[in-house]
This record gives C-alpha cells, sequence and structure tokens, in this order.
C-alpha cells in the first residue's frame, strides 16, 4: 500500500511539472549581428521529425510554442538562413530557448537532401534545390502565418476582360467580401488530388482551372513530381533568382503546370510564382496560366496578396463539312495555331487585414474622390453613385462629393442611382469612364444626367416624346423580386412588351391628376391590374407579381 501511495505521489509531481512549463518562450536572432529574426517558423518536433505544433516571431523575434506531445526538440526555418535544431532545455516554470540563426552566404549554398532520379542529371541540380529549400521555408511561413495568426480581411475578387495582347484590361466586374479566416487565398483541392486529376478537370462537360497554393507546393506528393533548374529573365531585377519547375513526366489526360518562383535574392523573400498549364498545345501563341504573389510584412506575418488564373481564347474557325458526309454541317473548332482574339482573367486581391493584437496591413489600391454635377452644373447631392460590374458604391455628401477607395486598378463605368429611379433599381449610364491607378485618387469632376433626362432619352428613342411630355416608366418584378423579361403591358387603348430587362416607358399625352389602368400580362396567368397615379413630371411604377 505504501509502494502505491508513494507511486501516485510521484505522477502527480511530474504532472504539476509539466503544468508549469506548459510553454516554451525564447527569442530567434541573427547569428551575426544579433538582430531580431521576424518571420522565422518554430516547430517542436517529436522522435520521427514530425511538428507536433508549430507558431511564427514577431517583429522584435519573439516566440510563444504551446508544450504538447513527446517532444524532443525545437527547429527553427526562415528564408536566408540555415535551419537549426536545438534540444528543449529542462523543463520549470520558465521554460525558455533562444536561438541564433546563421544567414546562408548565398541562397544557393549546399543543403543535404533526397534526390530524385525521375529528373534528367542537371550541372545546375544542387543550386536548384538548394533555392527550393529556401523557397520552402518562405512557403512554410505563409502557411504557418495563416494558421496562428488569422486577421479579418477585406478581399475583392475581380473577373477581367482583355486585349489579344493581355496588356489592356477592357471591361472588369469585382466584388467585395469581409471575412476572417486563415489565409486569402486557397486552393480548390489537395495536392494528392492534382497530382492524380490534375490542374484541369471538368465540371459538367466544362473545364476547370485551378492554382496551387503554399499547402499544395509544400506537399511532397506534388514536388516528388516536378523538376527544378536555375533561371534568370531580362524582365525582373537582377537580384531576382528564379526556380523553373516542369512536371518530371506526363501523363494521359492529367495536366500539371509548369513555371518559375521566382526569390529577392537580396532581401531574402519569396516574391511569387508565374504558371501555365502543361498542355500538349506547343504553338507559339500565349498559353493560359496564372500567378501567385507573397507579401511579407515587418510584423513577421507573410501572405498572399494577389492571385489570379488567365485564360487565353483564340479566334474560332468554321469548318464547313464536304458535301459527301453523312452529316453536312458546318463546325466550330479552335485551331492550335489560330490568333489570339482576346483573354480572360478571374482572381483576387487582398486589399485589408486587421489582427487581434491592433497591426493592420493596407494593399496600395486606388480610390475616387469627385464632386457629382448634373448637366447644369449643380451638385448632386445625397445621390448613390455605383461603379458598374462591382461591389463599390457610395452616397455623395451635401456637396456632392463622393468618395470610394480601395479600388483595384482597372478602368470603371459610372452609374447614378437616382433616387426617384431606386425603388425599380434603374441607375443612370453616364458616359464617365475613369482608370484606378495604385496610390493614385481620381479627382476630376463628375457630370452626370437627371432620371428626367435619362427616361426623357429612352422615350426619344421609342419615338414617343414631344415637348413638355410627363413621363411614366415601370419596372415588372416577379415573386423572388427579379425583373421579368417577356411579360406585355396595356395602358388604355396602347399596348406593347417590356424589355429584357422588365422596363417599360410611356410618354404620350399623360397629364398630371390622371388616374391610370394598368395591366400586366405574364406567361398563362391571369392579367394584374395595377392603378397608376400621375402626379409629377416623372413617374416611377413598380410592378410587383404575385406567386
Amino acid at each position: 500500500m505504501a509502494f502505491k501511495i508513494l507511486k501516485s505521489i510521484c505522477v502527480l509531481l511530474l504532472a504539476s511539472q509539466a503544468l508549469g512549463a506548459q510553454a516554451l518562450t525564447g527569442r530567434i536572432s541573427d547569428g551575426t549581428n544579433a538582430r531580431p529574426v521576424a518571420g522565422a517558423v518554430v516547430m517542436l518536433r517529436d522522435s520521427s521529425g514530425y511538428a507536433i505544433t508549430r507558431t511564427i516571431t514577431n517583429d522584435s523575434g519573439h516566440y510563444r510554442l504551446r508544450l504538447a506531445g513527446r517532444y524532443v526538440g525545437v527547429e527553427v526555418r526562415r528564408i536566408g538562413y540555415r535551419p537549426t535544431s536545438r534540444p528543449v532545455p529542462a523543463l520549470n516554470e520558465d521554460a525558455r530557448l533562444d536561438i541564433e540563426l546563421r544567414p546562408v552566404a548565398t541562397m544557393l549554398e549546399a543543403v543535404r537532401v533526397a534526390d530524385r532520379s525521375v529528373c534528367p542529371a542537371r550541372r545546375d541540380r544542387a543550386q536548384a534545390l538548394a533555392l527550393w529549400e529556401q523557397a520552402k521555408s518562405a512557403l512554410l511561413a505563409t502557411v504557418v502565418s495563416a494558421d496562428v495568426n488569422p486577421g479579418a480581411m477585406r478581399v475583392l475578387t475581380y473577373q477581367r476582360w482583355l486585349d489579344a495582347r493581355g496588356v489592356r484590361i477592357q471591361e472588369q466586374h469585382v466584388q467585395i467580401a469581409d471575412q476572417t479566416a486563415a489565409a486569402s487565398f486557397a486552393a480548390a483541392a489537395g495536392a494528392q488530388d492534382f497530382v492524380e486529376k490534375g490542374f484541369i478537370t471538368t465540371k459538367a462537360g466544362r473545364p476547370q482551372y485551378h492554382a496551387p497554393d503554399a499547402h499544395v507546393l509544400l506537399d511532397e506528393r506534388f514536388t516528388q513530381g516536378y523538376c527544378f533548374a536555375l533561371t534568370r529573365s531580362g524582365s525582373r531585377p537582377p537580384e531576382f533568382l528564379g526556380l523553373s519547375f516542369a512536371p518530371a513526366r506526363r501523363v494521359r489526360d492529367v495536366t500539371g503546370i509548369e513555371g518559375t518562383l521566382w526569390v529577392d535574392t537580396l532581401r531574402r523573400r519569396l516574391v511569387d510564382i508565374e504558371y501555365r498549364y502543361a498542355t500538349s498545345d506547343r504553338s507559339d501563341r500565349p498559353k493560359s496560366g496564372g500567378f501567385v504573389s507573397f507579401h511579407e510584412l515587418r510584423n513577421g506575418t507573410s501572405l498572399i496578396d494577389r492571385w489570379g488564373i488567365r485564360m487565353v481564347h483564340a479566334e474560332q474557325l468554321r469548318i464547313v463539312a464536304p458535301p459527301a458526309s453523312a452529316r453536312a454541317a458546318d463546325r466550330i473548332i479552335d485551331a492550335p495555331n489560330a490568333p489570339v482574339s482576346h483573354m480572360t482573367e478571374g482572381g483576387g486581391e487582398l486589399a485589408s487585414v486587421r489582427w487581434p493584437d491592433g497591426h493592420t496591413w493596407r494593399a496600395p489600391l486606388g480610390a475616387l474622390r469627385s464632386r457629382v454635377t448634373d448637366r447644369g452644373g449643380r451638385p448632386m447631392s445625397h445621390t448613390k453613385v455605383r461603379l458598374k460590374g462591382t461591389d463599390y458604391s457610395a452616397t455623395t455628401d451635401s456637396s456632392g462629393v463622393v468618395d470610394i477607395r480601395e479600388l483595384l486598378p482597372g478602368p470603371y463605368d459610372v452609374e447614378i442611382i437616382d433616387s426617384a429611379l431606386a425603388t425599380i433599381d434603374i441607375p443612370i449610364a453616364t458616359a464617365i469612364r475613369f482608370e484606378a491607378e495604385r496610390d493614385v485618387t481620381f479627382t476630376e469632376p463628375l457630370a452626370a444626367s437627371s432620371a428626367v433626362d435619362q427616361v426623357t432619352k429612352m422615350c426619344k428613342d421609342d419615338g414617343a416624346w414631344t415637348t413638355g411630355s410627363v413621363l411614366l416608366i415601370a419596372r415588372v418584378f416577379g415573386a423572388d423580386n427579379q425583373p421579368v423579361s417577356g411579360a406585355s403591358w396595356e395602358l388604355g387603348d396602347d399596348r406593347g412588351a417590356v424589355g429584357s430587362d422588365g422596363v417599360f416607358v410611356y410618354c404620350k399625352g399623360l397629364e398630371t391628376g390622371q388616374r391610370l389602368k394598368l395591366l400586366v400580362h405574364s406567361g398563362a396567368d391571369a392579367p394584374q391590374e395595377h392603378t397608376v397615379t400621375i402626379s409629377r413630371q416623372l413617374n416611377v411604377e413598380r410592378v410587383q407579381l404575385p406567386k
């Protein structure tokens, strides 16, 4: 009995020691100048080398690791430094471990890694693998930063239409999303799926194009299937060193990616990855592909700040089937060497992040701050201004000034939401187009038409307007509050059909004070009757159809 009691006391004593040292803290510094190293990944490893837990150092080089599992040591990794391992010190109430990192003399400093014979022999292979190990440290920092320090993000996603050269943005749509997430961008699948199915898959008969993220690139199942080589580019700064990658072997019906991962060897940071889809197309025309950009903050956080996939669309050729064909019909095909007609790009950009500790970061984006007036030069106060095809909108102040920020670079068309037309969600189209640029505020004045001008023009286009006409505009909505196309209307002896947007205008012989019966027909349903009161020069009617 005494032995059992003594054994229990020992167990409790050991447990209390472990609880007294639940965390390991310390400082990571540069071994040559003792300066703090921010953005270093600190990992607690077990005997098999598995990372039990991990964190990242802050701007003062400090870290805090929760001790858990059967750990045997600590490993620290940071791009520009040699990976360093240390045993965990004896546990006490204040377990602390400061570690000095040794910078690599060059980003191509030799390292010991497992070689893969599936790749052809190259003279620069050892140096390429050395750069890849450094790049992996940066990718790991991106993953760990997102895991241990998520923030409140504003993400801008876009769809762009570009010219055939891919230089000029002709049109773009932008959506704004506020979210608290571990990462701004995440791949749609894991490395195993990409290895087995490729980066181009099919859904409902349509191709789906995918991009890799840091998790995918770090996965051994991905890296084992790729070969690496050093490269440089005249379009990049001389201190940028590229690590090109391509599938080690081609697999039928599995499309890999090939491209370059760029490292800034002077500032010792990962810049971006640019890639294209490794298809069988060997023509000289541009290839579909994408990019992923990385950004490192002063507080040690590393994040993906921009990403996109660019699609190349070739001109289609019409092939006429010969008369003897059993199926004498034209066929539309994409010829391998057909010239490019246009390009599209879908992607996103991180606009801002706010972390729980109060740190913030904002991307260098554009802004609009302009005075909005009508054609007579009068300020349009308290009027909603919207950028067409986007979530950007704001209301002018009492002097007609509108302020919209965090604009992605590119062209924007301005729309005015006049209060008179707001009930039927009809914007006032303008001829105003401006180009947003990074760190530039567009300030030129904006002159727009009024709601009366807009409807008057619609009536003139219908040939049913005379000077002084009283105006009626109506829009038909279904039970789901979406505009109804294909409906018809009756007003007195006049009849017509609504447009594809559910809108119709009427400008003939109306007088203020009239009460009119409006009949709206939609499909096989009985006509809906509405009473319209003409009370002003511009009359707006929302027609709501029942279920």
